[in-house]
């Protein structure tokens, strides 16, 4: 209710405004008379934090004309937002329909009827819309993105690229992150069809449009890995750790299994080091001592020493060390048991992804995120000094979290 009333603040001094012009126009002292009593009516409601009749008397104050196509323009804005999106259909439609609007005022009533139609899912007016409003110019960028959330939902990628690509043309916005993720969608979909080497062109030119696109050197490194090329697959995986760090617990397992194929243990070894040594990842201390057990448990306590010595300890990292201690005492300590059991089931509680934009958190990986629709955004909650930073992610969340 509160919100509301706020957003018709701006309505109510458009309405005024109107008033006083119309006031001064007319020579009727009737006419003088009427228009004020009305608009002191509505400011009343709206104190009285009465808004649906405010919004009748202002609707009642505001005829369509030269003067105020702004203001009819705010209130089907008002309309939708109350989720009365069939009224804000028609206030805006009637405004498109007008022969003696100007070119911008045009082109922002035609954004927002194309908003209108967004909102009550009507993609297809919606996109039609929109595109008038780019031949316009006027709105062009905000048009342009608006068209392609059209073609995400819709999941039509190749339109999705080539409105990004005129976005980023045309009005100089980068797009180069989204337009990868794009090719990346279309590898994924020519794989389902076995279509293996339009899927290996889709990733490179992921990579061509953003470097750091670490879900297109995934990609790849799956290929790879289908085609039984696991040092290539080695390779692409290993990318992702230059490219961004967050999702290399992504490509360990990944990573595991190709060095098992080439029976290259101490390769994996060698390669968890030198990712050790500058990302203290929750998955990287893991991956060693799960590699460790087989090869060389007597470096186990090493590596528990170290990742013990940090400020805060993942619980995965204490559970591994019980489950190590027990192997080692042969399973013959009920205390450590107990220890284990009262770890899995609250590990099996914990989500283990976050969206380090609106804060949504999973329990698995979406390279969109689902909630406030940005790319690359959810990340694993797995960082060495997990809860330190996961609470200053999650803090920042918090403070900054809005649309883009």
């Amino acid at each position: 209710m509160t919100e509301l009333l706020w957003l018709l603040i701006p309505l109510a001094a458009a309405s005024g405004w109107y008033a006083a012009i119309r006031t001064t126009k007319k020579c009727s002292e009737r006419s003088a008379s009427l228009i004020p009593d009305e608009y002191i009516k509505g400011l009343n409601f709206l104190l009285n934090e009465q808004p649906d009749k405010a919004l009748e008397v202002f609707i009642r104050i505001v005829e369509v004309d030269s003067d105020t196509v702004e203001t009819h323009i705010v209130l089907g804005n008002l309309f939708r937002r109350r989720g009365e999106v069939e009224r804000a259909i028609r206030i805006h439609q009637n405004l498109v329909v007008r022969r003696n609007l100007s070119l911008a005022l045009r082109a922002n009533a035609l954004l927002e009827l194309g908003r209108d139609y967004l909102r009550a899912g009507l993609l297809d007016r919606a996109e039609s819309v929109l595109k008038e409003v780019v031949q316009m110019g006027g709105q062009a960028i905000q048009a342009y993105r608006h068209l392609r959330d059209i073609y995400e939902q819709e999941k039509d990628w190749t339109n999705a690229i080539e409105t990004a690509v005129r976005l980023h043309k045309e009005c100089g916005v980068p797009q180069g992150e989204v337009i990868a993720h794009y090719h990346c969608e279309l590898g994924e979909l020519a794989i389902a069809d076995g279509r293996y080497d339009a899927a290996f062109q889709q990733a490179k030119k992921a990579l061509n449009y953003d470097r750091a696109c670490a879900r297109a050197s995934i990609l790849l490194g799956d290929l790879a890995a289908s085609k039984a090329d696991y040092k290539a697959a080695i390779k692409f995986y290993s990318d992702v750790h230059a490219q961004r760090q967050e999702f290399v617990p992504l490509v360990l397992p990944k990573l595991e299994h190709a060095h098992a194929m080439r029976s290259d243990d101490n390769g994996y070894l060698n390669l968890l080091a030198r990712i050790r040594t500058d990302n203290n990842s929750m998955s990287v201390a893991l991956s060693m001592v799960k590699c460790l057990k087989r090869k060389a448990p007597n470096a186990l306590d090493e590596v528990f020493a170290v990742e013990f010595s940090r400020p805060l300890v993942p619980l995965r990292l204490i559970r591994e060390y019980v489950r190590a201690k027990l192997e080692s005492d042969g399973q013959t300590n009920p205390v450590l048991h107990h220890i284990a059991g009262a770890l899995d089931s609250h590990l099996e509680c914990l989500t283990s992804h976050l969206c380090l934009r609106c804060g949504l958190e999973t329990k698995g990986l979406f390279w969109q995120c689902p909630s406030c629709h940005r790319w690359s955004t959810i990340m694993p909650i797995d960082l060495a000094c997990g809860a330190r930073k996961l609470s200053r992610a999650q803090n920042d969340v918090k403070t900054s979290h809005g649309p883009i």
